[in-house]
């Protein structure tokens, strides 16, 4: 967001001056005040605006960020999680296989004695 912000000076209607096209006159002095103070209000509101704005952009990109180291650290820990479930499975037929050879040797240990 630009550093742009509304001035007193950019905002008033009346200064006193003789008129001019972007001017009133001085008999229209009280509404021109009127009107500075409204502008003066407005202008106050819209500078704090921005700044919100400002500070909600300025969090979000934080958060924006957090999310993505998240999400790296997501990723890092699914690839782990599938190497551990691979192993698991790996390790569980190993076992099996061994278990399998044992009974095996045993059944021709048994036939041979």
């Amino acid at each position: 967001m630009s550093d742009y912000r509304l001035t007193d000076e950019e905002l008033k209607i009346y200064d006193g001056q003789q008129p001019n096209p972007f001017r009133t006159g001085a008999k229209l002095a009280e509404i021109g005040e009127k009107q500075n103070a409204v502008n003066q209000a407005f202008a106050e509101n819209i500078n704090s605006l921005a700044q919100r704005i400002q500070s909600l952009e300025e969090e979000h990109l934080k958060t924006v960020e957090i999310m993505r180291k998240i999400a790296g650290e997501l990723n890092a820990f699914k690839k782990e999680l599938d190497r551990l479930r691979l192993s698991d499975k790996l390790n569980t037929n190993a076992v099996e296989r061994l278990d399998k050879a044992v009974r095996l040797l045993n059944e021709n240990n048994g036939e041979n004695q």
